[in-house]
């Protein structure tokens, strides 16, 4: 009977009017087997954390298919179902991610072309006359001024830190030093943040206390930080993948990790 009591959540994922509930149910109950299932495989936190997103996404597409085709049985038949299920998708999730990156969310939200260059700069390293050269073949109209225009508007939406761990922690390139073509002057540089060594070496030791309080942080803080800020999903978003109620309790969690991080900081001499 108590088995079938915690397996009733698969009856509410079938009906529409119950779903939601039922998928509650689902991420609270079982997040941590899923957790475990892929760290067995994967010790880098973020790609734990990217996986268990994936892994989510899949079970909850198509009206939750593939978790309604589980044969009925009790909780131990269903925990190893769903182990097997979730290696299976850490395989389909490497399949997907082999030879290619996916863009940062703050980077899909702009127009094809400031993805382009994006990818010419940062991805592959190529300097801002660089990058001139090798889109104008697909954009046979396209000025450098619009070049150094979107290379700004990248820099806007990511700053370099956020950039770094875009990167998987290999070193950025600077895709706007100055170059100069058959003796020509020097093409006008994108403005680098306008900070110097001093501001720069004060903004790394910010980025590093912070990183260490997240850390501190348990997992499903640390998923909900990474979701909204990280990944940029609306709160919506988060609140169907976490198990939250609504946009609204996710608003709630998050203002409290928020300033459970501004105690940890203050009580390390975080200033500003």
């Amino acid at each position: 009977m108590a088995d079938e009591s915690k397996l009733a959540f698969l009856e509410k994922l079938s009906r529409k009017q119950t779903a939601k509930p039922g998928w509650s149910f689902f991420v609270q109950q079982y997040s941590g087997l899923l957790l475990h299932t892929i760290r067995e495989a994967e010790s880098d936190y973020d790609q734990v954390l990217d996986r268990y997103l994936y892994v989510c996404q899949k079970l909850a597409e198509r009206e939750f298919k593939r978790l309604l085709s589980f044969q009925r049985g009790g909780l131990r038949e269903f925990a190893a179902w769903l182990r097997a299920v979730t290696r299976n998708l850490c395989i389909d999730y490497l399949r997907e991610q082999q030879g290619r990156r996916r863009l940062p969310r703050a980077i899909a939200r702009l127009s094809a072309l400031d993805q382009e260059v994006f990818e010419a700069a940062f991805w592959q390293g190529h300097t801002a006359s660089e990058t001139y050269e090798k889109l104008r073949g697909n954009h046979p109209e396209l000025r450098f001024a619009q070049v150094l225009e979107s290379l700004e508007r990248v820099r806007t939406v990511l700053q370099p830190w956020q950039l770094q761990k875009v990167l998987d922690q290999k070193p950025i390139p600077n895709p706007v030093s100055p170059v100069s073509r058959s003796g020509e002057d020097l093409l006008e540089q994108v403005p680098d943040g306008r900070t110097g060594p001093e501001e720069d070496a004060l903004l790394q030791e910010k980025a590093n206390l912070l990183e260490k309080a997240v850390a501190e942080l348990p997992d499903p803080a640390r998923l909900l930080l990474r979701l909204r800020f990280e990944l940029g999903l609306t709160l919506q978003e988060i609140a169907r993948l976490s198990g939250l109620a609504d946009h609204r309790k996710v608003h709630e969690e998050l203002a409290r990790i928020c300033e459970q991080l501004q105690g940890k900081l203050k009580g390390r001499g975080w200033s500003g």
